[in-house]
């Protein structure tokens, strides 16, 4: 004859929340990290920006994120950069692009 025994462990009671369903997540912790991802990249470039106007980095070394998207905005603006680009890609072309 075999016996088996069908113990409830030690510290549990039948009924209760080992045997209940679990709640679904909440939104933040299934998003959590989707919007820590999202962030990030935000608040690293708030930081630079506060340590440039701080002083703490120099401008010589790491210009602050503004002065680098001004002078973008300049140089689209004046039409350098389209020229810079044009001649980057034929360039690019002439080296990578030819067969032979």
């Amino acid at each position: 004859m075999v016996v088996t025994s069908y113990a409830v462990p030690t510290g549990t009671v039948r009924g209760t929340a080992a045997s209940e369903p679990t709640r679904a997540p909440s939104w933040w912790q299934r998003r959590r990290w989707t919007v820590l991802r999202a962030l990030s990249p935000v608040a690293i470039l708030l930081l630079w920006q506060v340590a440039s106007a701080a002083g703490v980095l120099s401008e010589r070394v790491l210009p602050a994120p503004s002065l680098i998207l001004d002078a973008g905005w300049q140089l689209t603006t004046s039409g350098e950069l389209g020229q810079a680009l044009a001649v980057s890609e034929t360039l690019w072309c002439r080296d990578f692009c030819s067969v032979g």
